[in-house]
């Protein structure tokens, strides 16, 4: 039987199980009764809510990093790389770079494993002239704590990829350093001149177009803005815009003014969300822009970002504790993946009431929280998945490619 069927006929279980008990359930006073009460519920095969979940717990920790996957691969992409095979180099050493351990958890190796993936791939990029790319990597290399006695090649790199970029000053500043590190390196005395007279000759090379340019600054993701002010009774809603309730149409928001056609009305961030399925391979798990150049999750192969600082925020608010389990979590729908991100996410940031005095209060995620004297997670009896109508799914862009990668 498929995993997503599978994964009905539980919920239909739940379900079913629930709706018998539903007096007991409704007689209950407070959430943690609740919660108990639903994980000793029968929902399974004759075992309970909570037996399933220590049954799961049994299977994490099957996503992890392999040292010797990421070598592996990084010996195969150094052999489409000679070859100038530039995409395939790409994709094996992004590859190698997923399964390499973080630098804080596999001592040495581990450390060595993800810089020099992250290195080589710098050379690919180098090559397919992704300047602000290859800058990228080679910083993130040199944070992972390149190998000294390599150092040469990358410094050596990262000055003519600064000249590429038009950042003169920037590169003058560290030919100094990409000089020293090539006389330490243990290279012939040939191969040294010639590292010497590109870092001489790059400076002069450097074109009208190139030196004017502000090479290494990422556009930023332009917001709209309320035109009319932000409202004090409807979160995130503009002036102008009231919510009301009425018997016969239900919640609504109602204009309390004229508006010019075209004119932004509500911007609001999502409070949780997840990137679908079909998404995972291209598409940042944080911010869901494409990827180009995935950044991997410190703790398993599978999740990727855009961005150092995308990959840093989705740990600190959800990704830690759903990593283990990640395999486990592709075995249920899309709101159930949510459910879970939105209590998470609510934990991390510790949320609270909105303010009392607030006329239409937002949903948000603490009316779906169960009240808990301590926030620990390991603590949590969460309640049977709840969802926020809404939250809904992303519906993402088709995939989209850099063409320089497709040479």
């Amino acid at each position: 039987m498929a995993t997503s069927e599978r994964w009905k006929l539980f919920q239909q279980s739940c379900r079913k199980e629930l709706g018998r008990r539903l007096p007991e359930f409704s007689g209950l006073k407070s959430n943690e009764e609740r919660a108990k009460f639903c994980l000793q519920l029968d929902c399974w095969e004759g075992e309970t809510l909570s037996q399933l979940i220590e049954k799961l717990q049994s299977l994490k920790g099957k996503v992890g990093k392999s040292t010797d996957r990421a070598n592996h691969l990084r010996d195969k992409g150094n052999t489409a790389y000679k070859a100038q095979q530039f995409q395939e180099a790409f994709t094996l050493y992004t590859n190698s770079i997923s399964y390499s351990p973080e630098a804080h958890s596999s001592g040495g190796n581990g450390t060595e494993c993800l810089s020099l993936a992250l290195a080589n791939r710098s050379a690919v990029l180098f090559h397919l002239q992704e300047y602000k790319l290859c800058l990228q990597d080679i910083l993130a290399s040199i944070d992972a704590r390149y190998p000294e006695s390599l150092q040469y090649k990358l410094l050596h790199r990262k000055v003519l990829v600064l000249f590429k970029l038009g950042r003169t000053e920037d590169a003058k500043k560290e030919v100094k350093d990409a000089l020293e590190a090539i006389e330490r390196a243990d290279i012939p005395e040939n191969r040294k001149e010639v590292m010497r007279k590109e870092l001489k000759s790059a400076g002069r090379n450097i074109s009208k177009q190139e030196e004017g340019k502000e090479g290494g600054i990422e556009e930023e993701v332009n917001i709209p803005k309320l035109q009319y002010g932000e409202s004090q009774q409807v979160a995130h809603a503009s002036v102008g815009v009231d919510m009301r309730q009425e018997t016969d149409k239900g919640r609504m928001l109602m204009a309390q003014r004229d508006f010019e056609p075209g004119s932004v009305l509500i911007v609001e961030q999502p409070y949780a969300a997840v990137l679908l399925q079909k998404h995972h391979p291209t598409h940042c798990h944080t911010c869901v822009t494409p990827v180009l150049v995935p950044h991997p999750c410190r703790g398993c192969q599978y999740v990727q970002y855009c961005s150092r600082t995308c990959e840093e925020q989705a740990w600190r608010d959800y990704h830690s504790h759903e990593c283990e389990h990640w395999h486990l979590l592709q075995m249920v729908d899309t709101f159930g993946q949510l459910s879970l991100r939105l209590l998470l996410t609510a934990a991390a940031r510790g949320e609270k009431p909105p303010s009392a005095g607030m006329k239409n209060p937002p949903l948000q995620a603490w009316n779906h929280l169960p009240q808990l004297t301590n926030p620990s997670l390991q603590e949590w009896n969460l309640p049977p998945q709840q969802t926020n109508p809404s939250l809904q799914e992303w519906n993402l862009p088709p995939q989209q490619t850099n063409p320089s990668l497709q040479k």
